[in-house]
């Protein structure tokens, strides 16, 4: 027996009104209105039913939101059905409730799924997805067009579980296989320097660049040679040439009109096309074959996210590819393999740690989004310096660890111009990078090199800061 609230917004609306709950000796049925519900706070019921109208359909998108977000004291994960759809209900309702729909069996196999996850102690980004995702056994992640600050999409779903940076995160996922990408539902550009997909095509003066630019038709007489825009051979109700006055009676054989369509006012030059240029709205502009393209897809789970259901964590044994980040467990294990071969052939080898200082008072000036897409794109110039043969591993969004194998500390100077290159090209100058050396092989790399990472990461009282 499943208990079941009901939130509607007409006091005295019957059940009835839910069309497929005819199984009722399963379901507790508990009513409550809409504006009663928001101020509920119990999570004893294993099932919320939104029995709203067409003209509520604002108040069921704000109790969706709520109740994912955990802004209520419910659990985000629980079962949503509504009768009537509404903007979020397709991203954060359970579907919809209709004749014939077989209610009891899908709750029953939502919570036989929910008792096979095990239970994360950590609130880590994974860990709240896949209490969500993981009970739900068609479960699929879908963007919404929604404008907001540079982007034109959202994961709802993502928004509330407060998961940031969500093309990073879901390129992670899909990379490590937790996710897997199923239809492509758009395509869309973005600035390369600050990933804002609100652009503004314009075509410019290919000569000057000037913006006045106008589409004229010209003619061009035959007769004397001059080239002039169609009302300056308008006299009378005929054409006539304004330099030497001919009458241009037939096209072809007294005059004709040129390619050229376009004139530039700032510096008269006459084009047949002009030049487009991208800008966005933060300012920055660029050819249209210079930005960037984001493919929103539906997602579904992956593999990998069945390992990490069952038994925490993912067994990957995959290759590394050339150039790519690793996780922090491989790059845990190689740190200790080279450090062990290094003490034994008498090689070195140099741990680079990376901290992006200004992260805080970023956030504060730009806003978090912001904040976290400009780190991305100076870690993204960071995989441009370093070598194929270096093994990159991200801490945290603000924190990376770079393994240089066979590279002493007496090359520092020369990574140090490197690092240096990338902060020189950060056209702000809040964040400043900040790299601290830890040369190898080292006594003091204990067994659990994973732990001695993450401690080290936060540590500001390492020797040799670059």
């Amino acid at each position: 027996m499943y208990q079941a609230i009901v939130a509607k917004d007409d006091a005295t609306a019957q059940l009835d009104a839910i069309e497929g709950i005819d199984n009722k000796e399963c379901f507790t049925i508990v009513d409550y209105d809409s504006a009663a519900f928001l101020a509920h706070t119990t999570n004893t019921f294993d099932l919320l039913l939104l029995n709203l109208s067409d003209s509520s359909l604002a108040e069921q998108d704000k109790i969706l939101w709520q109740v994912r977000s955990s802004a209520l004291d419910i659990p985000a994960e629980i079962l949503i059905f509504c009768l009537n759809e509404s903007p979020l209900s397709s991203h954060l309702a359970d579907g919809l409730i209709h004749a014939g729909r077989n209610l009891y069996s899908q709750v029953e196999r939502f919570y036989e799924r929910q008792s096979q996850l095990l239970k994360h102690k950590g609130n880590s980004a994974i860990d709240r997805f896949l209490a969500f995702a993981w009970p739900r056994e068609n479960f699929q992640l879908t963007p919404r067009w929604q404008l907001q600050e540079n982007s034109s999409y959202q994961y709802p779903l993502l928004a509330c579980l407060g998961i940031l940076e969500e093309q990073k995160i879901l390129a992670q996922w899909q990379h490590t296989d937790i996710l897997s990408a199923g239809d492509l539902v758009d395509r869309v550009r973005q600035c390369p320097r600050c990933d804002s997909e609100h652009l503004n095509y314009v075509d410019i003066c290919p000569r000057c660049k000037s913006i006045d630019i106008n589409s004229s038709v010209s003619l061009h007489c035959f007769t004397c040679g001059h080239v002039g825009e169609q009302g300056e051979f308008q006299l009378d109700t005929a054409l006539r040439c304004p330099t030497c006055l001919t009458q241009l009676r037939h096209i072809g054989v007294d005059y004709d009109r040129p390619l050229e369509r376009f004139h530039c006012a700032s510096c008269d030059h006459r084009f047949i096309e002009g030049q487009v240029i991208a800008s966005c709205h933060n300012g920055h502009k660029q050819r249209p074959d210079e930005l960037k393209e984001r493919r929103l897809y539906q997602y579904v789970l992956g593999p990998a996210a069945e390992q990490i259901a069952s038994v925490g964590r993912i067994f990957d044994n995959r290759a590394l590819q050339w150039g790519e980040d690793t996780s922090i467990e491989n790059f845990s294990w190689l740190l200790r393999w080279s450090n062990a071969s290094a003490q034994r052939h008498q090689h070195q080898h140099l741990l680079l740690f990376l901290n992006w200082e200004g992260v805080a008072e970023a956030i504060t000036q730009w806003g978090e989004e912001r904040a976290m897409a400009q780190i991305a794109e100076l870690q993204e110039r960071l995989h441009s310096v370093i070598r194929q043969t270096d093994v990159f591993a991200q801490i945290d969004s603000d924190k990376a660890v770079i393994l240089l194998c066979h590279t002493s500390i007496k090359w520092l100077d020369q990574i140090a111009a490197k690092l240096a290159s990338i902060e020189a090209a950060n056209d702000d100058s809040i964040l400043k990078l900040q790299v601290r050396n830890f040369p190898l092989p080292s006594q003091d790399l204990p067994e659990n090199t994973q732990q001695w990472l993450l401690a080290h990461a936060n540590k500001l009282e390492l020797d040799h800061v670059i």
